[in-house]
């Protein structure tokens, strides 16, 4: 299952519906594809990729491993997937940075996880 989304480039809202919908997506992927763990994966972060009509591209699973990195975005929806396979619920948390989104997640615990930052982000 191969998947492109584009975050909006205005309205939290709507970036955070974005990364939940792809999170969805991956969920279907991970119950029926033998995938690795997102931090064993060998997958590192990158920057956003601009989307030619505005905002940032975002990309399934799949096309992650293929790249072998991905997104703020990328990484989060990966990772919250990841957690409701595990009876975990997640959510997007979402903040402006100058023109881009940044994109981690809460916990069920309520603690905050940052994938970019654990696989690299500066």
């Amino acid at each position: 299952m191969e998947l492109h989304l584009v975050m909006p480039a205005a309205g939290i809202g709507s970036v955070m519906a974005a990364i939940s919908a792809l999170a969805c997506l991956n969920v279907l992927y991970l119950q029926t594809h033998p995938t690795p763990s997102l931090y064993r994966s060998g997958v590192v972060y990158s920057e956003p990729r601009l989307a030619r009509h505005g905002g940032q591209d975002m990309i399934s699973i799949p096309e992650v491993l293929r790249a072998g990195a991905g997104s703020c975005g990328d990484l989060t929806a990966w990772r919250i997937a990841e957690l409701y396979t595990h009876g975990e619920l997640g959510t997007p948390v979402v903040t402006r940075v100058g023109d881009l989104w940044h994109a981690k997640l809460r916990r069920a615990d309520g603690s905050l996880e940052c994938p970019s930052l654990i696989l690299g982000m500066r």
